[in-house]
């Protein structure tokens, strides 16, 4: 089985943790989100830190984590890593341009698309009140 779907349970499992301490420490009514969003990564740090300590001793508590056992990353990306060790800066920039056009990409596309109609409809929705208020 791939590395990957045991990680996205040990990282997703952890941030649930957070978000129940956060609801927790909400009902304590703190003055101050900063002190609640403070206190709320503090513990779930050492949540983490102590899950992954008891994980050590007894193996089979890593499902407090998500799931049982940690992933296993040898060798998965021992060539894609070798080749970034090796690319020059020119390839390495390249390469993140063409990440980062992408992404504006899918942002434009995504904003311009369903943003646009939204606003259009509600536009559309906003001059057919008006013509009815008018009318009456």
């Amino acid at each position: 089985m791939s590395s990957l779907v045991p990680a996205i349970f040990r990282t997703g499992v952890p941030i649930i943790y957070a978000i129940l301490i956060k609801l927790g420490l909400g009902q304590l009514g703190l003055p101050d989100a900063v002190v609640t969003d403070a206190a709320t990564v503090l513990l779930s740090v050492l949540l983490y830190a102590a899950l992954r300590g008891l994980e050590t001793i007894e193996p089979r508590l890593g499902v407090l984590l998500g799931w049982i056992g940690q992933p296993d990353y040898s060798g998965v990306a021992d060539e894609d890593l070798e080749k970034w060790r090796s690319a020059t800066k020119a390839e390495v920039e390249q390469a993140l341009a063409a990440v980062k056009s992408d992404i504006l990409d899918a942002l434009e596309q995504k904003f311009t698309k369903t943003g646009a109609a939204a606003n259009t409809k509600k536009t559309a929705a906003k001059k057919a009140t008006a013509a009815k208020s008018t009318r009456a």
